[in-house]
């Protein structure tokens, strides 16, 4: 069996530009006051983390901004729910993790 590798970040806004440019947010969970996305790791994830840290990416400006909202929503239910992940993360994380 392929074991899939993840990439975490604490990265809010690298974060909303990954879910812009069509990655899937695999979980979210606190370690103590911050934030960990965790994605799965691939050669597109590798490349669009190079364009964000070059300034080179290209992600419609309105796509990201929902991104940002999502992420912010998705941080809020976290600290008022008191889990490591809420339900956004939950209903999209349908096979990702078998995706490879």
């Amino acid at each position: 069996m392929i074991q899939t590798q993840i990439y975490e970040n604490k990265d809010f806004y690298l974060s909303a530009f990954l879910m812009a440019s069509g990655l899937d947010l695999v979980e979210h969970r606190r370690q103590g006051p911050i934030s960990v996305f965790r994605f799965i790791k691939n050669s597109k994830l590798i490349n669009l983390v190079d364009q964000y840290y070059t300034d080179s990416g290209e992600v419609k400006p309105m796509r990201y901004s929902t991104y940002i909202r999502t992420l912010k929503s998705i941080l809020h239910n976290a600290l008022s729910e008191s889990k490591s992940e809420n339900n956004y993360v939950k209903q999209n994380q349908k096979g990702n993790l078998s995706r490879g």
